[in-house]
């Protein structure tokens, strides 16, 4: 589900791309090519967090997931303050346009939550049960030695549950 999800998000952006050429068509405006330092760091945050783990599996997947939470935000919070402009300069064509891909990133955060939620956790859960049986007796029962910090916005405390420590 995770696979099929980034492979949407992909193709997504390449139509979220052409609206912001035509947002930017529409304000007689040219696109710069200035490298947004904050979204680099963002990528290169992930990419090191996908680094450090070993293999694959559904603790590689939990950091997959969480870096592309980290960006999805950052595009939401720069798309609404985008669409207030847009707003004040009058611009509806434009708004409509960055609406559309407003609500193209909170439906790709919402599928990232529920695919956490119901696949990649349980399946963390299980490996560690499998991994670690003397300590644990169910999923839920375990005392971890991980946790997601609490400021994370990846949905309500349930799915900031601690999370077993990936094999050495």
């Amino acid at each position: 589900a995770l696979r099929e999800g980034i492979e949407l998000h992909i193709e997504q952006t390449q139509v979220q791309i052409e609206r912001v050429e035509q947002a930017m068509e529409k304000l007689q405006a040219r696109p710069g090519r200035k490298v947004c330092e904050a979204m680099r760091g963002l990528v290169e945050e992930a990419q090191h967090s996908i680094g450090e783990q070993d293999g694959k599996g559904p603790i590689l997947d939990l950091v997959i997931v969480a870096g592309m939470q980290r960006i999805e935000h950052y595009e939401i919070a720069a798309y609404g303050t985008d669409i207030a402009l847009a707003e004040a300069l009058g611009a509806q064509e434009v708004v409509n346009l960055l609406m559309a891909t407003l609500a193209e990133d909170k439906q790709t955060d919402l599928k990232l939550t529920a695919v956490t939620h119901h696949a990649i956790i349980p399946a963390a859960m299980e490996s560690a049960a499998e991994q670690e049986p003397s300590t644990r007796k169910t999923p839920h029962s375990a005392t971890a030695r991980h946790t997601l910090p609490a400021t994370d916005a990846r949905g309500p405390p349930a799915a900031r549950r601690a999370l077993p420590t990936p094999p050495a």
